[in-house]
Parts: structure tokens; sequence; C-alpha cells
């Protein structure tokens, strides 16, 4: 138990820093009066820093906590030895999931949305954000907490099973499934901000975001959280120092 507090403690710190980020980089990208109300709401810049900062930590430690608790109980692993072959998967599924999503984008959902990428310039909080935020918090949030509790859920009062051992694929690719579509789901507050909410802003929302969700819960399945998280983070260093610069230069 002590492990999993301090596990637990150390990931939601991770999520304080990158919930920063996050925060300071929102306030940049929504509308200046909307940002104005908030400030207003809220008293100051450093105050709503420091609440999405505060909101995120917690999410992660309760997140963090009892996902490890039900990892106990599953097939899943929060690490493994490093090893090449699943990095070499991790780095690939990276290189890809940032490819479709600003491949698509340029060529598809920029012909009907504003997306605002035309004049794309790299953003430094945007990035530890996504570093951060998107690689650590999202993956403890979506892979470790949702998805590990979907297969307790599914083995315990569906299937009945007492112990994950013989549990079949398609109890984890429901799973990861379910929880890819959630993480997609997960954007849309995000996405909102920028995008008044439509028919094609969910089907971006949950394409771009639930295919690379997949594989990172394949990689969570087969190899542990790390090289989730691995895979996510490298994902916005591909897409933001490579990929954008290339489709938006």
């Amino acid at each position: 138990m002590k492990r999993k507090l301090w596990i637990s403690t150390g990931l939601a710190l991770i999520g304080f820093i990158g919930g920063y980020f996050v925060g300071i980089y929102q306030l940049m990208i929504i509308d200046p009066a909307m940002a104005d109300d908030i400030i207003t709401a809220v008293g100051s810049e450093a105050a709503f820093y420091l609440m999405s900062a505060t909101q995120s930590a917690i999410l992660t430690w309760m997140a963090g906590f009892l996902g490890l608790i039900f990892i106990d109980k599953t097939h899943f692993k929060l690490h493994s030895i490093w090893q090449k072959k699943p990095l070499i998967y991790a780095v690939l599924i990276a290189f890809f999931s940032a490819l479709l999503i600003v491949f698509t984008d340029y060529f598809v959902f920029s012909h009907y949305l504003s997306l605002g990428l035309e004049d794309y310039t790299f953003n430094l909080y945007y990035f530890l954000g996504g570093l951060l935020y998107g690689g650590v918090v999202e993956e403890v949030l979506v892979r470790l907490f949702v998805m590990s509790a979907i297969i307790l859920f599914i083995s315990k009062f569906i299937l009945k099973h007492k112990e994950h051992h013989d549990l079949k694929p398609w109890v984890y690719l429901t799973a990861i499934i379910m929880s890819a579509l959630l993480f997609g789901a997960l954007h849309l507050p995000a996405t909102t901000l920028m995008f008044d909410l439509s028919f094609l802003v969910i089907v971006r929302a949950l394409l771009l975001n639930g295919i690379p969700g997949i594989f990172f819960g394949l990689l969570f399945w087969r190899h542990g959280l790390s090289y989730a998280i691995l895979s996510h983070a490298v994902t916005h260093i591909f897409m933001q120092l490579i990929w954008l610069p290339i489709f938006y230069h």
C-alpha cells in the first residue's frame, strides 16, 4: 500500500506540472473575452493556473491510486523491463499517430473547420503540456484507471470470473476500444474552446484521439503502462516538432 501511495503521489506531481502548462495554454488560445471573464471569476491568471494544476494533480492521484489497486487484479503491468522490440513498437505507433492527426486535419477537417494552424508556430507551453499532461496524466486516467476498471467489471460482474488469467482476448480488446472512445470524448471540452460543438467536431475528436488510443491500449495490455506513456508522449514530439512544421510551414 505504501508503494502505491508513493507512486500515485509522484504521478500527481507530474499531473500538477502538466496541468499548470495546460492552464497557461488554454488561456492563450481561447477567445480573449472569455479569458477575461475567467480571470475575473477566479481573481487572476495565476489563480487559474493553480486551479488547473491542482485539479490535474487530484485527478491523477485518485486515478493512479485506484488504478494501481486494479492492476493487481488484472493482467496489466505498471512497468516491465525496457526491451528493444516493444520500444520500437512504441516509437512507430507515436510516429504514425502523429502523422494521422496532422495529415487528417490538413487534408480533411481543415476544409470544414477553422483549425487555426495555417500560421502554426511552436509553443513551449503546448509542448510541455502535451508531454506531461497528455503523455502521463491521460494515460493514468484512461488506461491505468478506466481500462483496468472495465476489465474488472467485465470479469467480476458479467463473466463472473474470480481470476483474470483465463480471460479471453476479446475482453481486453473491448476494454481497449471502450477506453479509447472515452479518451476521444475527453478531448471534447478542450475542443469546444476552439469550435462550436457539432457532429463533425465530435467525429474528429473520437477519430483522431480514439485510433491512437487503441494502440496505446494495446501497448498497456501487452507491455505495461510505461510503454503507453512513452508512446503517447513521443506522439506529441513527432506532431509538434516534425509533422506540424512540415504541413504548416
